[in-house]
């Protein structure tokens, strides 16, 4: 599934430009954290990665790629830096850390790129919280976190 910039749901767009974002990652950073990784990352993902790098909405943020060597602020939280050596590989069954709930609690997006139909869901982990889908979409969770809160998301 290819999506472009212009394909951006109207709503999600809006409240990205509306953020903090470090700016758009390169098409080679993004393939080195594919190689990294071990798989290709998910559609809706790559293009928020295209396009904005990493993100501060209200209430949260979205890992991504950015420049964190000059320490001021805003700094991002670089997706390469969320990763536990022991999660690459296999990495939780392809799930890839995009954001958290600021305490014991990650939100994770599924690659399913051999099984398209499965769709890209975002899942969380913490204590009594084991892979709960919490939004179908990276798009619908970027939704939901900034109406709601990503405490909701936990319920």
């Amino acid at each position: 599934m290819s999506i472009e910039n212009s394909e951006f749901p109207d709503e999600i767009k809006t409240l990205l430009d509306g953020s903090d974002y470090a700016g758009p990652a390169s098409e080679g950073a993004v393939g080195e954290l594919e190689d990294k990784l071990g798989f290709n990352v998910p559609a809706q993902y790559r293009v928020f990665l295209l396009s904005y790098g990493a993100a501060l909405l209200h209430g949260f943020e979205i890992y991504g790629l950015a420049d964190t060597e000059d320490g001021e602020p805003p700094t991002w939280s670089d997706v390469r830096n969320e990763l536990r050596p022991t999660e690459l590989g296999g990495l939780l069954n392809r799930l890839i850390p995009i954001s958290d709930d600021g305490g014991d609690y990650t939100f994770y997006i599924a690659s399913t790129q051999d099984d398209e139909s499965l769709g890209e869901p975002v899942v969380a982990y913490g204590p009594g919280v084991d892979g709960k889908e919490v939004a179908v979409s990276f798009f619908d969770f970027i939704a939901i976190a900034q109406r709601d809160g990503v405490a909701t998301l936990l319920r």
